[in-house]
């Protein structure tokens, strides 16, 4: 635990670091998601030459029997590249997509293997309002393909680090 945090103050601090001219912009996104499932999300973004995006990311889906039709928990982790023009000064779409690996849980009984797992595809374009050098709001959509299952919906996210100069 004490690694992960050390880790995390290092990136902090490298993603708030003053721009040059040469580095590259990056920030920590953190937001929820709605649709056939609730979400939790987090990635880890950099955007290169001002329009190429990478991004590594990591999604809870929670499929609760009360809100939803199955009640199952699913975990997607991976990478995702992207093209992100400028909508003008404080404003960019995000058109990103990408490969993971999932875990799907299911809590029916009568399944003898109630969890699947696999390689999956993420596409999650966004509108990004940028509005701070260091913080940032990103609106869109998502849908997630990961073997028999797919998830999709709304999301809402906060960015935050380097956005911008």
């Amino acid at each position: 635990m004490k690694v992960a945090l050390r880790c995390f103050a290092i990136i902090a601090l490298f993603l708030t670091m003053p721009s040059l001219p040469a580095q590259p912009y990056g920030d920590i996104s953190i937001g929820v998601g709605l649709g056939n499932s609730a979400a939790a999300r987090a990635s880890f973004d950099f955007v290169l030459e001002s329009q190429l995006t990478l991004s590594v990311f990591f999604q809870m889906h929670d499929q609760n029997s009360l809100l939803f039709e199955e009640n199952a928990k699913s975990i997607f982790a991976g990478g995702m590249v992207g093209y992100a023009p400028a909508l003008g000064e404080l404003c960019r779409f995000n058109f990103r997509g990408g490969v993971g690996y999932y875990s799907v849980k299911s809590a029916e009984s009568f399944n003898a293997n109630p969890v699947s797992r696999g390689i999956g595809v993420l596409v999650d374009p966004r509108f990004e309002f940028l509005l701070s050098r260091g913080f940032g709001l990103g609106i869109g959509g998502y849908a997630v393909f990961a073997g028999r299952k797919e998830l999709y919906g709304i999301n809402l996210d906060l960015m935050f680090g380097n956005l911008r100069d």
